[in-house]
Protein backbone atom coordinates (compact mmCIF):
# COMPACT_ATOMS: atom_id res chain seq x y z
CA UNK A 1 0.00 0.00 0.00
CA UNK A 2 2.80 2.41 0.86
CA UNK A 3 4.46 1.72 -2.48
CA UNK A 4 1.19 2.25 -4.31
CA UNK A 5 0.60 5.57 -2.48
CA UNK A 6 4.09 6.75 -3.34
CA UNK A 7 3.61 5.79 -6.96
CA UNK A 8 0.31 7.68 -7.17
CA UNK A 9 1.79 10.74 -5.49
CA UNK A 10 4.58 10.95 -8.09
CA UNK A 11 2.30 10.81 -11.11
CA UNK A 12 2.26 14.61 -11.41
CA UNK A 13 6.01 14.38 -12.22
CA UNK A 14 5.69 11.58 -14.76
CA UNK A 15 7.28 12.08 -18.18
CA UNK A 16 4.01 11.16 -19.90
CA UNK A 17 1.62 14.17 -20.14
CA UNK A 18 -1.34 11.79 -20.03
CA UNK A 19 -0.21 10.56 -16.60
CA UNK A 20 0.30 14.12 -15.37
CA UNK A 21 -3.15 15.04 -16.64
CA UNK A 22 -4.71 12.24 -14.61
CA UNK A 23 -2.68 13.29 -11.58
CA UNK A 24 -3.86 16.88 -11.98
CA UNK A 25 -7.47 15.75 -11.79
CA UNK A 26 -6.77 13.89 -8.53
CA UNK A 27 -4.49 16.26 -6.61
CA UNK A 28 -6.04 18.36 -3.80
CA UNK A 29 -7.37 21.67 -5.19
CA UNK A 30 -5.20 23.73 -2.83
CA UNK A 31 -2.02 21.67 -3.21
CA UNK A 32 1.32 23.17 -4.19
CA UNK A 33 1.82 20.34 -6.70
CA UNK A 34 -1.34 21.28 -8.56
CA UNK A 35 -0.37 24.97 -8.55
CA UNK A 36 3.03 24.01 -9.98
CA UNK A 37 1.40 22.02 -12.79
CA UNK A 38 -0.86 24.96 -13.58
CA UNK A 39 2.03 27.40 -13.71
CA UNK A 40 4.81 25.37 -15.26
CA UNK A 41 3.69 22.21 -17.04
CA UNK A 42 4.69 22.36 -20.73
CA UNK A 43 1.61 20.44 -21.93
CA UNK A 44 -1.54 22.58 -22.40
CA UNK A 45 -3.81 19.60 -21.68
CA UNK A 46 -2.17 19.19 -18.28
CA UNK A 47 -2.58 22.89 -17.52
CA UNK A 48 -6.24 22.62 -18.56
CA UNK A 49 -6.75 19.75 -16.12
CA UNK A 50 -4.94 21.69 -13.40
CA UNK A 51 -7.02 24.81 -14.10
CA UNK A 52 -10.22 22.77 -13.83
CA UNK A 53 -9.15 21.31 -10.49
CA UNK A 54 -7.37 24.25 -8.82
CA UNK A 55 -9.00 26.09 -5.93
CA UNK A 56 -6.06 28.33 -5.07
CA UNK A 57 -7.00 31.89 -6.01
CA UNK A 58 -3.42 33.16 -5.95
CA UNK A 59 -2.27 30.32 -8.24
CA UNK A 60 -5.17 30.90 -10.61
CA UNK A 61 -4.56 34.65 -10.70
CA UNK A 62 -0.86 34.13 -11.39
CA UNK A 63 -1.62 31.68 -14.18
CA UNK A 64 -4.15 34.09 -15.69
CA UNK A 65 -1.49 36.78 -16.03
CA UNK A 66 1.01 34.55 -17.80
CA UNK A 67 -1.02 31.93 -19.69
CA UNK A 68 -1.18 32.38 -23.48
CA UNK A 69 -2.91 29.20 -24.67
CA UNK A 70 -6.57 30.03 -25.55
CA UNK A 71 -7.94 26.69 -24.34
CA UNK A 72 -6.20 27.02 -20.97
CA UNK A 73 -7.32 30.65 -20.61
CA UNK A 74 -10.93 29.68 -21.28
CA UNK A 75 -10.85 27.14 -18.46
CA UNK A 76 -8.98 29.55 -16.20
CA UNK A 77 -11.67 32.19 -16.72
CA UNK A 78 -14.41 29.75 -15.75
CA UNK A 79 -12.55 28.48 -12.70
CA UNK A 80 -11.55 31.95 -11.56
CA UNK A 81 -15.18 33.09 -11.69
CA UNK A 82 -16.23 30.10 -9.60
CA UNK A 83 -13.45 30.49 -7.03
CA UNK A 84 -14.06 34.24 -6.75
CA UNK A 85 -17.70 33.48 -5.95
CA UNK A 86 -16.91 30.75 -3.42
CA UNK A 87 -13.75 31.93 -1.64
CA UNK A 88 -13.94 33.19 1.93
CA UNK A 89 -10.89 35.40 1.30
CA UNK A 90 -12.77 38.61 0.52
CA UNK A 91 -9.63 40.74 0.44
CA UNK A 92 -7.92 38.65 -2.23
CA UNK A 93 -11.15 38.39 -4.22
CA UNK A 94 -11.64 42.16 -4.19
CA UNK A 95 -7.99 42.76 -5.10
CA UNK A 96 -8.23 40.52 -8.15
CA UNK A 97 -11.61 41.88 -9.24
CA UNK A 98 -10.33 45.46 -9.13
CA UNK A 99 -7.00 44.64 -10.78
CA UNK A 100 -6.17 45.43 -14.39
CA UNK A 101 -5.68 41.78 -15.46
CA UNK A 102 -9.24 40.83 -14.50
CA UNK A 103 -11.58 40.99 -17.51
CA UNK A 104 -15.10 42.35 -17.25
CA UNK A 105 -16.51 38.95 -18.25
CA UNK A 106 -15.24 37.43 -14.99
CA UNK A 107 -16.57 40.40 -13.00
CA UNK A 108 -20.01 39.98 -14.56
CA UNK A 109 -20.00 36.26 -13.72
CA UNK A 110 -19.23 37.13 -10.09
CA UNK A 111 -22.01 39.72 -10.01
CA UNK A 112 -24.52 37.18 -11.27
CA UNK A 113 -23.47 34.32 -9.00
CA UNK A 114 -21.93 35.60 -5.75
CA UNK A 115 -24.29 35.14 -2.78
CA UNK A 116 -22.88 38.11 -0.82
CA UNK A 117 -23.82 41.61 -1.91
CA UNK A 118 -20.42 42.94 -0.87
CA UNK A 119 -18.69 40.60 -3.33
CA UNK A 120 -21.12 41.60 -6.06
CA UNK A 121 -20.52 45.25 -5.22
CA UNK A 122 -16.73 44.79 -5.54
CA UNK A 123 -17.18 43.30 -8.99
CA UNK A 124 -19.63 46.01 -10.11
CA UNK A 125 -17.28 48.73 -8.91
CA UNK A 126 -14.53 47.45 -11.20
CA UNK A 127 -16.51 46.91 -14.43
CA UNK A 128 -15.25 49.21 -17.19
CA UNK A 129 -17.75 48.53 -19.98
CA UNK A 130 -20.89 50.63 -19.47
CA UNK A 131 -22.89 48.38 -21.80
CA UNK A 132 -22.33 45.54 -19.32
CA UNK A 133 -23.40 47.78 -16.43
CA UNK A 134 -26.59 48.67 -18.30
CA UNK A 135 -27.28 45.00 -18.93
CA UNK A 136 -26.75 44.17 -15.24
CA UNK A 137 -28.95 47.09 -14.17
CA UNK A 138 -31.73 45.66 -16.31
CA UNK A 139 -31.32 41.93 -15.82
CA UNK A 140 -29.47 41.08 -12.56
CA UNK A 141 -31.46 38.88 -10.20
CA UNK A 142 -31.32 41.07 -7.08
CA UNK A 143 -32.81 44.57 -6.94
CA UNK A 144 -29.88 45.81 -4.85
CA UNK A 145 -27.49 44.57 -7.52
CA UNK A 146 -29.45 46.26 -10.30
CA UNK A 147 -29.38 49.56 -8.39
CA UNK A 148 -25.63 49.27 -7.72
CA UNK A 149 -24.99 48.71 -11.42
CA UNK A 150 -27.22 51.64 -12.42
CA UNK A 151 -25.35 53.96 -10.05
CA UNK A 152 -22.10 53.20 -11.90
CA UNK A 153 -23.45 54.25 -15.30
CA UNK A 154 -21.99 57.63 -16.29
CA UNK A 155 -22.63 58.34 -19.97
CA UNK A 156 -25.82 60.31 -20.71
CA UNK A 157 -26.77 58.08 -23.64
CA UNK A 158 -26.45 54.96 -21.47
CA UNK A 159 -28.52 56.58 -18.72
CA UNK A 160 -31.22 57.50 -21.20
CA UNK A 161 -31.23 53.89 -22.40
CA UNK A 162 -31.71 52.79 -18.81
CA UNK A 163 -34.57 55.20 -18.24
CA UNK A 164 -36.39 54.01 -21.35
CA UNK A 165 -35.80 50.29 -20.75
CA UNK A 166 -36.54 50.28 -17.01
CA UNK A 167 -39.48 52.69 -16.99
CA UNK A 168 -42.12 49.95 -16.89
CA UNK A 169 -39.94 47.15 -15.46
CA UNK A 170 -37.89 48.49 -12.57
CA UNK A 171 -38.90 51.83 -11.06
CA UNK A 172 -35.87 51.88 -8.76
CA UNK A 173 -33.38 51.63 -11.64
CA UNK A 174 -35.36 54.12 -13.73
CA UNK A 175 -35.38 56.57 -10.81
CA UNK A 176 -31.61 56.27 -10.31
CA UNK A 177 -30.95 56.86 -14.01
CA UNK A 178 -33.36 59.80 -14.19
CA UNK A 179 -31.84 61.38 -11.06
CA UNK A 180 -28.35 61.13 -12.55
CA UNK A 181 -29.50 62.65 -15.83
CA UNK A 182 -31.18 65.52 -13.98
CA UNK A 183 -28.03 66.07 -11.91
CA UNK A 184 -25.94 66.21 -15.08
CA UNK A 185 -28.31 68.72 -16.64
CA UNK A 186 -28.28 70.80 -13.44
CA UNK A 187 -24.49 70.66 -13.28
CA UNK A 188 -24.31 71.76 -16.91
CA UNK A 189 -26.53 74.74 -16.13
CA UNK A 190 -24.44 75.58 -13.06
CA UNK A 191 -21.14 75.44 -14.93
CA UNK A 192 -22.51 77.61 -17.74
CA UNK A 193 -23.63 80.18 -15.15
CA UNK A 194 -20.26 79.93 -13.40
CA UNK A 195 -18.35 80.54 -16.64
CA UNK A 196 -20.51 83.57 -17.37
CA UNK A 197 -19.87 85.00 -13.89
CA UNK A 198 -16.12 84.37 -14.14
CA UNK A 199 -15.91 86.07 -17.53
CA UNK A 200 -17.69 89.13 -16.15
CA UNK A 201 -15.50 89.26 -13.03
CA UNK A 202 -12.37 89.06 -15.19
CA UNK A 203 -13.63 91.86 -17.46
CA UNK A 204 -14.47 94.12 -14.51
CA UNK A 205 -10.83 94.23 -13.41
CA UNK A 206 -10.04 96.36 -16.47
CA UNK A 207 -13.41 98.08 -17.02
CA UNK A 208 -13.39 101.88 -16.51
CA UNK A 209 -15.78 103.49 -14.08
CA UNK A 210 -17.49 102.28 -10.89
CA UNK A 211 -17.66 98.48 -10.59
CA UNK A 212 -18.33 97.78 -6.89
CA UNK A 213 -22.08 97.15 -7.26
CA UNK A 214 -21.50 94.78 -10.18
CA UNK A 215 -18.84 92.86 -8.23
CA UNK A 216 -21.16 92.45 -5.22
CA UNK A 217 -23.97 91.13 -7.44
CA UNK A 218 -21.67 88.69 -9.23
CA UNK A 219 -20.27 87.44 -5.91
CA UNK A 220 -23.80 86.72 -4.67
CA UNK A 221 -24.60 84.77 -7.84
CA UNK A 222 -21.33 82.83 -7.50
CA UNK A 223 -21.98 81.85 -3.87
CA UNK A 224 -25.42 80.54 -4.80
CA UNK A 225 -23.87 78.05 -7.23
CA UNK A 226 -21.97 76.05 -4.55
CA UNK A 227 -19.17 74.72 -6.79
CA UNK A 228 -17.06 73.43 -3.90
CA UNK A 229 -15.69 70.43 -5.82
CA UNK A 230 -14.77 72.33 -9.00
CA UNK A 231 -11.10 73.11 -8.33
CA UNK A 232 -10.44 74.69 -11.73
CA UNK A 233 -13.28 77.19 -11.58
CA UNK A 234 -12.59 77.97 -7.92
CA UNK A 235 -8.98 78.81 -8.77
CA UNK A 236 -10.12 80.98 -11.65
CA UNK A 237 -12.53 82.82 -9.34
CA UNK A 238 -9.79 83.44 -6.78
CA UNK A 239 -7.54 84.86 -9.51
CA UNK A 240 -10.33 87.18 -10.72
CA UNK A 241 -11.02 88.34 -7.18
CA UNK A 242 -7.32 88.98 -6.60
CA UNK A 243 -7.19 91.12 -9.75
CA UNK A 244 -10.26 93.08 -8.61
CA UNK A 245 -8.81 93.58 -5.13
CA UNK A 246 -5.59 94.85 -6.67
CA UNK A 247 -7.64 97.39 -8.66
CA UNK A 248 -9.55 98.50 -5.56
CA UNK A 249 -6.29 98.89 -3.61
CA UNK A 250 -4.77 100.90 -6.44
CA UNK A 251 -7.82 103.21 -6.70
CA UNK A 252 -7.88 103.65 -2.93
CA UNK A 253 -4.20 104.65 -2.90
CA UNK A 254 -4.75 107.11 -5.77
CA UNK A 255 -7.68 108.66 -3.92
CA UNK A 256 -5.62 108.96 -0.73
CA UNK A 257 -2.82 110.74 -2.59
CA UNK A 258 -5.28 113.19 -4.13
Amino acid sequence: MATKGFFRSAQHEHADPARRKIAASELPPESDELAALLANDPAPEVRVAAANRCGNLAALAGAWEHETDPAVRAVLASTLARVLVETSDSGSASAFLSGEPCPDAIRVAVVRNAPEMERRRSAIGAIRDEALLVDLALSAEHAETRIAAAVRVRKPEALRELVDAARNKDKGVARVARTRLDAMANYGDKTAEADSILAQLEELAAKPGPILSAVILLNRRWQALDLEGDAGRLARCEAARAALQARFDREHEEQRLR
